[in-house]
């Protein structure tokens, strides 16, 4: 640790890595749907054999699933693991997603049937959160589409990227990120991370005393083997900036600026304070040009630091001006 500092350049922290751990973040606005998740992909992890899962509630609406690095093998497809990162960890998540989404709209649906009481929970619109199958006599069939409003994610994908510490407080819900048994998070309550109510235990997240080593082979094996489908993406894509209906979208953007978003290797600071005007003048606001940012940086060869990323953006949005390049 003490030979990291905020200068390094991504090759000298892959350098210093010796590994990462899988942290997969369960993000809802409905505790109860957060809950159900969870449980699936600790059984999905368990179905690849994986025995040293963790589990913790988030102290909020959500909870971590965490593998330590010790349970995965050292290489994979003749590359070391400690450098396959964040690929790793992203296709994992997205293996894992691509397992549980249809199960997971099942158990919703046997808790809220009405896709509009899931509606309002959410605070998503229905046809937001219904998508259509087609039965076997060729008729459609509405059915809940969990994506827009329930995400798994990886927690650890940025070399400077913190997680909040077991049996810390939240602090918007001043409830504990709590420790749980992963086979028992169904029973797992809000009220049990009240702090009056905290006992330590048996648990440990992301517990190294009882590592199961190379546990996690099969899971990564699969996890790269797993091709998802292209339609899946472009959807996630569209449904993830939430682009204002009067904004100007990336498919009639310029060539200069489609190029530029594929990543650079340089100018990438330059391209940053471009893209925030032309965004802003195209019409997009100001929380969907931070997602786009966000994703145009895992692009670059060398991704830029957040406070390079984000401070030309708060810079503008004080301003409330345009600011056109030169």
């Amino acid at each position: 640790a003490l030979q990291l500092n905020p200068n390094l350049k991504r090759h000298e922290i892959d350098d210093l890595r010796i590994g990462w751990d899988l942290v997969l973040d369960i993000d809802c606005s409905v505790f109860e749907y957060s809950r159900l998740s969870a449980n699936l992909v600790i059984k999905a992890l368990k179905f690849h054999n994986v025995r040293s899962v963790s589990c913790k509630f988030s102290g909020n609406k959500g909870f971590h699933i965490g593998v330590p690095f010790e349970s995965f093998p050292e290489s994979i497809r003749n590359e070391e693991i400690k450098n396959l990162f964040p690929e790793a960890p992203r296709r994992i998540a997205q293996y894992i997603t691509s397992m549980i989404t249809q199960k997971l709209e099942e158990e919703i649906m046997k808790i809220d049937p009405d896709i509009s009481t899931i509606s309002k929970k959410t605070g998503k619109a229905s046809k937001e959160i219904t998508r259509y199958a087609t039965d076997k006599t060729g008729n459609k069939i509405p059915i809940l589409d969990v994506k827009p409003f329930l995400e798994i994610d990886t927690i650890l994908i940025s070399s400077r990227h913190l997680y909040r510490m077991p049996y810390s407080l939240h602090e918007k819900s001043g409830l504990v990120s709590l420790p749980v048994n992963p086979d028992r998070v169904l029973e797992f309550e809000k009220d049990q991370a009240k702090p009056e109510s905290i006992k330590v235990s048996d648990f440990r997240f992301l517990d190294r005393k009882n590592l199961d080593y190379n546990d996690a082979k099969e899971l990564i094996v699969q996890a790269f083997d797993h091709e998802p489908l292209v339609e899946e993406n472009k959807v996630e894509e569209n449904k993830k900036f939430e682009i204002l209906e009067d904004s100007v979208p990336e498919e009639l953007f310029p060539p200069c600026i489609k190029v530029g978003l594929l990543g650079l290797k340089d100018g990438r600071k330059r391209f940053v304070f471009t893209l925030i005007n032309f965004l802003v003048a195209a019409g997009w606001d100001y929380d969907s040009i931070e997602k786009r940012l966000k994703e145009w940086n895992k692009n670059n060869e060398e991704p830029l630091r957040e406070v390079n990323l984000l401070g030309q953006l708060r810079y503008h949005k004080q301003q409330k001006k345009k600011i056109l390049p030169a």
